[in-house]
């Protein structure tokens, strides 16, 4: 029964969000009520110093160090004295980057849970339609330009019909019919594919029709076309191994959509709501 808890996303939310909340409380009441204190800290020194020797391949120098001090306490005297002034205040990219920071704290709560095999076979199943691979089709067209056949076109179809019949299908279908930029031969084309090329009432018919016999012309937006269905591969489910990283790429973005709602619901629950209507 324990094992089970210990896997359930909500429980790791409010552990993780405890610990998240906790650390801010203390860091915030850390924090010296003097306003007029600036506090450039050994952690804030160290973490520049190690990410400009990994930048730079070498050992930072005095002068960089105190290049970089300066400039932090430019900017935390400047940040200070801006909210004094109350230059936060009603800024839109302020907010907007405050929203966006704590939907970072939201993001990084739903990263820390890994789903295990049994959630991302759930997954797989539940959202099949978006793992199922594309079915393919295998066939032969044969092209008729109604422009070229005015006044005979029912006596020629006819008349291509009854030879592509009684035909073997071995020397005489390629010879057949009109010229068309694609290929009387088709192998291995998904619906997408076929779409592409002849349009989506075309594919709908094709992909509709049985195989090994020769069907009556279909519309495509050139034409006619016979068509003769050689293979249809249908698409199928694929096991878990064979998209597992697409499966758990897909499971993270949707438990990060779920955690951030009910991160945001939570503390929604603080605040009273009022909405005025403006005035007309």
């Amino acid at each position: 029964m324990l094992k089970k808890y210990l896997h359930e996303p909500l429980l790791h939310f409010l552990l993780i969000g405890t610990l998240i909340f906790a650390f801010y409380y203390w860091k915030t009441n850390d924090i010296s009520v003097d306003e007029n204190t600036i506090v450039l800290t050994q952690v804030e020194i160290t973490q520049f110093t190690k990410r400009w020797e990994k930048k730079h391949l070498r050992i930072a120098p005095l002068k960089e160090k105190q290049e970089f001090i300066d400039n932090a306490i430019y900017a935390k005297v400047m940040y200070k004295e801006a909210l004094k002034m109350g230059l936060d205040k009603n800024d839109l990219i302020i907010r907007r980057r405050l929203v966006q920071k704590m939907e970072f704290i939201s993001l990084d709560m739903a990263q820390l849970v890994e789903p295990t095999d049994k959630e991302l076979l759930q997954y797989l199943h539940k959202h099949s339609t978006e793992f199922i691979s594309s079915s393919k089709i295998d066939f032969l067209q044969i092209y008729i330009d109604p422009n070229k056949h005015r006044g005979n076109l029912q006596k020629d179809l006819d008349k291509i019909s009854t030879l592509l019949q009684n035909s073997l299908l071995n020397t005489h279908y390629e010879n057949i019919g009109d010229s068309l930029i694609f290929p009387t031969k088709n192998l291995h084309l998904s619906k997408s594919d076929v779409t592409r090329k002849f349009g989506k009432e075309f594919t709908q018919k094709l992909f509709s029709l049985k195989q090994n016999v020769w069907h009556k012309a279909i519309k495509s937006g050139y034409g006619l076309h016979f068509v003769f269905i050689q293979n249809k591969e249908e698409g199928k489910l694929p096991e878990l191994e064979e998209v597992r990283t697409f499966v758990r790429k897909k499971w993270m973005t949707r438990q990060r959509d779920k955690t951030n709602k009910l991160f945001y619901e939570n503390l929604k629950k603080n605040y009273k709501i009022e909405i005025q209507e403006s005035l007309k």
